[in-house]
């Protein structure tokens, strides 16, 4: 065996737990980091959605236009009594980094890429 290899093979042995690389996000790869964040989301609210929409016709009496209407920003953040309320499923590890690059960017308007622990 090589003393290269031999070094390595002890490295491996006595280092099992190396941590993994950062993973280098592009601003491309942000806005599609983002964009599949808001497909998850979109997917994770849309049968609550439509729960509260059902309810607001079967419970309230009002039409299902109306309802939809009402309803159309379901889960997104709004302004509530004690300021804004943040929206639904933004604590998805996708969407922890889509955030994290997108803060990154515009706080950075001229990187070009970003280090992602």
């Amino acid at each position: 065996m090589h003393k290269h290899a031999a070094a390595l093979l002890v490295a491996f042995l006595v280092f099992p737990s190396v941590p993994a690389l950062a993973e280098e996000v592009t601003r491309e790869r942000a806005a599609e980091l983002m964009e599949w964040c808001q497909k998850e989301r979109a997917q994770k609210i849309a049968p609550l959605k439509a729960k509260d929409i059902e309810k607001c016709v079967n419970e309230q009496g009002w039409d299902q236009a109306t309802c939809e209407s009402r309803n159309e920003h379901w889960g997104e953040r709004r302004r509530g009594p004690n300021g804004m309320v943040p929206g639904l499923f933004w604590d998805s590890e996708l969407c922890e980094k889509a955030v994290q690059s997108d803060k990154y960017f515009k706080a950075n308007p001229r990187a070009q890429s970003y280090q992602l622990d």
